[in-house]
């Protein structure tokens, strides 16, 4: 049973809508975008995509992922929806309806409607598959033995699977059973992530630095009211320079005009 589940292949869905009415040249432009990528991916693109498209790739994507989800739930294996990206896509051209426009003179001119085919397929990732086939062999091991039967008798009289020896110890127990591990004191029944820890200790070692910040902060204005009060003192020292000289040039220029004046008298 081990060995069929080892050799289980990958889970593959695909859909299709036939008779699309746009251009196969149009949608194969949206298809592109979507070729490669993750299924959520490829629907978040298709979403914000300013094309007419794009809305009907998005439903048939849709209809992929969820026969993929169905062909998993009929073969009883566990599927990822995250897991799933979009394996093939193309578009194939429909047959093209012939039509006739009325033209002057009892004339008509004749036009095509264009339809396309859109197929979408999705598969799941091998990382994903290994792991499926790799919990498959885990719980076939896990239900031989006495124990095993002891599993599926408590698994049908209480409709849940008891976790195995593995699980409950690879479970972390957080609490008292603990307390050596825990980030914060010892019989400290709450744990303090280390991440918090390292923040507190960061902020107690610079708290001197924030306390000179802090203060010079506070001294700022202070600093800033000196500057500009000896600003005012320069400035009104250099505004009665200028009155000082300005009063003695006009006082030259009195005498010299009133020496003139008597020198003119005495000659005439």
């Amino acid at each position: 049973m081990a060995e069929v589940q080892t050799q289980q292949a990958l889970i593959e869905a695909h859909a299709l809508a036939r008779h699309v009415r746009m251009s196969p040249q149009k949608a194969r432009l949206v298809m592109d975008l979507i070729r490669g990528q993750k299924a959520q991916d490829a629907l978040q693109t298709l979403k914000y995509t300013p094309k007419r498209a794009a809305k009907h790739i998005e439903k048939v994507l849709r209809s992929a992922i969820a026969n993929a989800e169905r062909k998993a739930e009929d073969s009883g294996a566990p599927l990822d929806v995250d897991m799933l990206f979009v394996a093939q896509c193309f578009v194939n051209e429909g047959p093209r309806w012939k039509r006739l426009r009325p033209a002057p003179m009892g004339r008509a001119f004749r036009y095509q409607k264009r339809t396309a085919h859109l197929w979408v397929g999705v598969a799941e990732h091998h990382v994903a598959a290994a792991e499926r086939v790799a919990a498959n062999v885990a719980e076939a091991e896990a239900q031989k033995g006495v124990r095993g039967t002891a599993r599926r008798v408590r698994k049908a009289l209480t409709g849940k699977q008891a976790p195995s020896k593995r699980a409950r110890s690879s479970r972390p127990s957080y609490g008292r059973a603990r307390s050596k591990e825990n980030h914060g004191t010892e019989d400290a029944p709450v744990r303090i992530p280390a991440r918090l820890q390292q923040t507190v200790e960061v902020a107690v070692v610079c708290r001197q630095g924030l306390r000179r910040s802090s203060s010079r902060r506070r001294q700022a204005p202070q600093r800033a009211e000196g500057k500009t009060e000896e600003r005012g003192a320069s400035a009104r020292s250099k505004s009665n320079a200028r009155r000082t000289s300005w009063s003695c040039a006009f006082t030259r220029r009195g005498r010299a005009s009133s020496s003139g004046a008597r020198a003119r008298r005495s000659t005439s």
